[in-house]
């Protein structure tokens, strides 16, 4: 076994994971909230922030046995784009009724697949929005854009309830 291989045992124990494509349009809105995030504050060491991509499978292992996990992605509901989204709880449903996500399939899998093998974080929160076009060429929609700096805000009171203090960086 490569050396350069994650060991879960050594991750942190807080993991903020942003899922979703950059190159289709609100699709990357998780994306964008992680990087923002990184940009503008200065987490604790217990922190951790990953790029999903699309694929909350291949990051099985990162997510696994986290005291919280904030996975951040768009959330497909009834409601206007741009409408913030938390759903959090002892337990999210492995399967949803509905597609919840552009990645649900893959990420219903992946908590049923932690809830199975006894990996499943302490506590789990999605925190999103509603996306409005999912357009391969195009960036984030008004409606998402407007919404971001609240997402980012609702990333660091999540991160914040567990008792972690994430700094702003201020700008010179």
């Amino acid at each position: 076994m490569s050396t350069d291989m994650p060991k879960i045992l050594d991750t942190k124990p807080v993991l903020v994971i942003g899922f979703g494509n950059p190159l289709c349009g609100d699709d990357g809105l998780g994306v964008a909230a992680v990087t923002v995030l990184r940009r503008r504050y200065r987490l604790p060491d217990e922190v951790e922030v990953l790029d999903g991509g699309t694929s909350s499978l291949g990051a099985y292992e990162m997510m696994a046995n986290r005291s919280l996990l904030i996975a951040v992605d768009a959330v497909v509901c009834d409601r206007p784009a741009g409408t913030l989204v938390r759903l959090s709880g002892p337990r999210i449903p492995a399967e949803f009724g509905r597609p919840l996500s552009p990645h649900d399939l893959g990420f219903a899998e992946t908590l049923a697949l932690l809830e199975t093998s006894g990996d499943y974080p302490d506590r789990l929160s999605v925190l999103g929005m509603v996306p409005g076009a999912i357009n391969a060429g195009e960036g984030l929609g008004e409606a998402v854009k407007a919404n971001m700096d609240a997402l980012v805000r609702m990333i660091v009171d999540e991160i914040c309830e567990s008792g972690l203090d994430p700094v702003p960086l201020t700008k010179c």
